[in-house]
């Protein structure tokens, strides 16, 4: 039994989980480290028995942890519990006798990460991310490579791969901090500006896939930093173009120029021919790329209004959304064969929610909530559901002033920010609106749940 678990981690469950950029190198990393770390192994057995439960239960389900679940788990459940247990236990029994290891800490918090986001504890996934991102910091510090996130100073220690992992994670922990808190601070740390040290050496193609992947991930790097250091609702929100400062403007500049460029270059790279599955991880990466050029293009506008320019573009992120879901679904469409309803990276959640923000096609924003809501989904600690409600609440804000279908520019609600308990999984949710065409934005809030 303990084999038909760990045979459908390696086989199926890990393949769909990590991120695109890994290509199968964690994998191997891990079932290397199964055969000395028992915890691990316990871990892999008991996240593959995970998967197996959410692939004979409920299509719309993505996580265990309801009361109702709880009382009726599955046998595939009662095992992934107990497993994990038993990776814990072995994990607290050796804490405080065994020498630290990095890599096996890692390893090992990536699989606790992965067990309790997806089986609904996401503040403890929360907690497993900060301290990695810690550690980690307090490693390539002490090897003098602080500087140059994205890669390892001893990949014969910790391979830059698996640091790769938790920098998408780190992106995702600082959507859900305090902009002034500490593990904030250590995320953009770890996030560092290792896309500046790429920009110079973009090539006018790309060999393969993997090739545009790692240049990819540099300016997404560097486009998240500079969304979390400038995307301020308060920063911008009376401020016209010529009174922000010059280095800011070109910083915004130089990143949206590479992002069209790496776009360019990977429309021809498209047509050369490709399996489905690298199909698949294309779209995703190309979906991605295409929603961190809006994101950083309108981020220091204070008019609601630049983002009808991107409209093409928001719909080519929901087209391809839609596409990659729709493939997830038809190639495991068998009773036994769900897809995946966990990853660690960002892959469709957060690119299809700044896209229902962003967009005021009404028709096209309605696509982006559906697909939010009709494919369950959790990235990371990003929960579908959560974000289909967040543009839910935008979308009925604005409708109450539309004029034919056109949302005008003054009714545009702008400024989302929220606060979260992950705990609750509740979030409260602000934005500033108009109520007339010549009155003072108002603030609105609720709350929403998930």
């Amino acid at each position: 039994m303990e084999y038909q678990y760990f045979d459908r981690f390696y086989s199926r469950t890990s393949v769909q989980i990590f991120p695109s950029f890994d290509f199968g190198l964690t994998r191997q990393i891990l079932l290397q480290a199964c055969e000395t770390n028992a915890a691990i192994r316990h871990c892999v057995i008991a996240i593959g028995a995970l998967d197996k439960t959410a692939t004979t239960q409920n299509r719309g389900r993505v996580s265990f942890d309801s009361p109702d679940w709880t009382a009726n788990a599955s046998n595939h459940h009662r095992i992934a519990m107990k497993q994990y247990a038993k990776a814990v236990g072995i994990m607290n029994a050796s804490a405080s006798t065994s020498q630290f290891n990095l890599r096996d800490t890692l390893l090992t918090s990536i699989l606790v990460l992965c067990f309790e986001a997806w089986n609904g504890n996401i503040s403890l996934a929360v907690q497993q991310i900060h301290t990695c991102v810690k550690l980690i910091l307090q490693w390539k510090s002490s090897r003098g490579s602080i500087s140059n996130p994205g890669s390892s100073p001893q990949p014969n220690v910790v391979e830059s791969e698996l640091l790769l992992i938790f920098d998408c994670l780190a992106i995702q922990v600082t959507f859900f901090s305090s902009g002034d808190s500490a593990a904030t601070s250590r995320g953009l740390h770890l996030l560092g500006s290792a896309g500046r040290i790429c920009f110079g050496s973009l090539p006018d193609s790309f060999t393969d896939l993997q090739d545009a992947e790692i240049y990819g991930q540099e300016i997404l790097r560097q486009g998240i930093l500079f969304l979390m250091q400038h995307n301020s609702p308060e920063k911008y929100a009376n401020a016209s173009r010529n009174v922000i400062s010059p280095e800011i403007l070109a910083e915004q500049a130089i990143i949206t120029t590479h992002a069209l460029r790496w776009r360019h270059n990977f429309e021809k790279l498209k047509k050369n021919s490709a399996p489905k599955f690298v199909t698949r991880y294309t779209k995703a990466l190309e979906l991605f790329m295409a929603s961190n050029y809006t994101a950083t293009a309108t981020c220091l506008s204070n008019d609601e209004t630049v983002h009808d320019f991107y409209t093409d573009i928001y719909s080519q992120v929901v087209d391809l959304a839609g596409e990659i879901l729709n493939e997830l679904t038809n190639d495991f469409s068998s009773s036994d064969l769900q897809a995946s309803k966990y990853s660690f990276d960002n892959r469709y959640i957060l690119p299809v929610l700044m896209a229902g923000l962003g967009c005021r096609n009404l028709s096209l924003r309605k696509r982006a909530i559906d697909l939010l809501l009709m494919y369950p989904r959790r990235e990371g600690i990003w929960d579908s559901e959560c974000a289909a409600k967040m543009v839910l609440w935008i979308s009925g804000l604005e409708c109450n002033h539309s004029e034919n279908g056109y949302i005008p520019g003054w009714a545009r609600a702008a400024g989302l920010v929220w606060t979260t308990d992950l705990e609750t999984r509740t979030a409260d949710l602000r934005c500033c609106q108009r109520i007339t065409p010549l009155s003072d934005p108002v603030e609105k809030q609720t709350t929403i749940s998930w």
